[in-house]
Order: C-alpha cells, then sequence, then structure tokens
C-alpha cells in the first residue's frame, strides 16, 4: 500500500471543518427555529426555556463562523 499524496492529505483536515461548520450551521438553525416558534422542548420531565435555545443558537452559529473561517486559511 503507498502513502497517501501530501495533497490529498493536507486537504482531510479541511474537508473534515467545512463538514464540520455545515453541521454546526444546521443545528444553530434548529435551534433558532424551535426558539422562534416557540416549540415546547423537554429533556427527561424538565421543560427547557426558549432563552436557552437562543443562547445555544447563538453560541453554535458562533462555533459555525469561526469554523468555516477556518476551513478557509
Amino acid at each position: 500500500m503507498e502513502p497517501a499524496k501530501p495533497e490529498i492529505a493536507a486537504s482531510m483536515p479541511r474537508r473534515f471543518t467545512i463538514i464540520a461548520a455545515i453541521l454546526l450551521g444546521v443545528f444553530a438553525a434548529a435551534q433558532a427555529a424551535r426558539a422562534f416558534y416557540g416549540l415546547d422542548m423537554a429533556i427527561g420531565g424538565y421543560h427547557v426555556p426558549v432563552a436557552v435555545s437562543w443562547a445555544v443558537a447563538a453560541v453554535t452559529a458562533l462555533v459555525a463562523v469561526l469554523a468555516f473561517r477556518e476551513a478557509d486559511t
């Protein structure tokens, strides 16, 4: 088995970062939609306030943006 070519091996972390950024963006959009529409969410009988979804959406969106910026460098 021959070793991976340097240009292919170098692009793998970038590809992973882009996929992670896309997934984080989807999660941020889902949390924002939950908060915007005021959908109820309960975890183990505990009602999660809508404000928590806004906070999670903001943090997740920020991390997604930072991941996209990281992949661009």
